[in-house]
């Protein structure tokens, strides 16, 4: 349902080329063996309760890390520090981090100097040189699975089966996240 929502549409041949990825790329061909067994006897289930939900949940979190939409706030954090130090001002608002990388970080960063503003897969940064040394500037992206909550947390879930329910509030119960999701 979040998936739909956020335009990220399943069909049988793009399941069949995630499953050919699996087959390529496990780090762990037995237990992946082992799964197969389960469903030996009908692949649309293989595909639909074990490889569609990994490839859903993986095409979810790229949609979300990489798209600005859902880090507007960030990307204004960073292009108002940006904008700051182009004019040589200082920045004081305490999202941005500031920091001299180490020296196993230094190449990564030396490669964003004089592009503008960057992303990885968790911020936008950018690199100045102050005399001698490079200096990051970089605002975290907003978190996902917090956003991932609060999506699923729109979604009704229903069990009808109360030992089930009540096995399921007892086993979750340091979990505010599935504790309110299970709730009536």
């Amino acid at each position: 349902m979040i998936a739909k929502e956020h335009n990220i549409l399943m069909n049988k041949r793009t399941l069949e080329h995630e499953s050919a990825r699996f087959d390529r790329e496990t780090m762990a061909p037995e237990i992946l063996d082992r799964v197969k067994k389960i469903f030996s006897e009908n692949r649309d289930d293989y595909l639909k309760h074990y490889v569609r939900p990994i490839l859903v949940e993986r095409l979810l979190q790229e949609k979300f890390l990489f798209d600005t939409l859902y880090h507007k706030e960030p990307y204004k954090k960073v292009k108002e520090a940006s904008n700051k130090i182009k004019g040589a001002a200082t920045i004081t608002d305490t999202v941005v981090k500031v920091f001299e990388p180490g020296k196993e970080l230094l190449p990564y960063y030396e490669n964003a100097l004089g592009k503008g503003i960057c992303e990885d897969k968790y911020s936008y940064y950018f690199v100045n040189r102050n005399e001698k040394r490079l200096i990051v500037y970089l605002v975290p992206k907003n978190d996902y699975t917090e956003w991932f909550q609060t999506e699923a947390l729109k979604i009704k879930v229903e069990i009808y089966d109360k030992k089930l329910k009540e096995k399921l509030l007892l086993r979750t119960k340091d979990s505010v996240f599935w504790q309110k999701l299970l709730q009536d």
